[in-house]
């Protein structure tokens, strides 16, 4: 059995040859694991590490219990927090305590930037006395396509980029590499501050 992880950053021609991918052949292959998949466990890892409670959306959850039989999530986002439920349920990862949030996570890989802004502005809107850290997770490439989403009057009259960071896919990972094979040390901190800034 080939191992998805092994499959990161490389394409299907390359690893398997092109008459590989001809007919019914594709069937057999093996499922490859999409970045946005891996960058939400590397965050599900470190939260725990963190000692925090670890949230996903349910549909994502479904996938990672698939790849990584992990199966310890809360079976519903609990109440009691200062915004909305429906605000934060489908924030891509989000690290908590039982009534709070300690941080937000958006992972943009091959969506748009600008849904996982829209979803931080509305929190910023409904409970603007919140404080916690919100993170875009993105291939370094994305950057100055995430300062120009900045740029729009929405997010610039919010001064959204003022409670936003950038943490590169490279920086996490990097992250997650340094800590696997100890939790000692992990903390918000260590994340925060391998995020940028973003200054438009």
């Amino acid at each position: 059995m080939v191992d998805k992880s092994k499959l990161e950053g490389k394409g299907l021609k390359e690893d398997f040859g092109e008459d590989l991918l001809e007919g019914d052949n594709f069937a057999q292959l093996p499922k490859e694991l999409s970045d946005h998949v891996l960058m939400q466990w590397h965050l599900i890892e470190l939260g725990l590490k963190s000692k925090s409670n670890v949230w996903v959306p349910k549909n994502d959850q479904k996938k990672i219990k698939e790849e990584y039989q992990f199966y310890d999530f809360e079976e519903e986002f609990s109440t009691g927090i200062d915004v909305p439920i429906k605000y934060v349920k489908n924030i891509d990862c989000i690290w908590k305590e039982e009534f709070k949030i300690n941080a937000a996570f958006e992972v943009e890989n091959t969506t748009d930037i600008y849904s996982g802004l829209l979803r931080f502005s509305d929190l910023k809107i409904v409970a603007p006395n919140s404080k916690y850290p919100m993170f875009i997770v993105a291939p370094s490439s994305k950057k100055n396509k995430l300062i120009e989403q900045m740029k729009r009057p929405t997010f610039k009259r919010l001064e959204l980029h003022k409670d936003v960071k950038f943490l590169s896919y490279e920086n996490l990972r990097s992250i997650s590499d340094f800590f696997s094979q100890s939790p000692r040390g992990m903390n918000l901190e260590v994340l925060d501050s391998k995020a940028e800034e973003i200054k438009i």
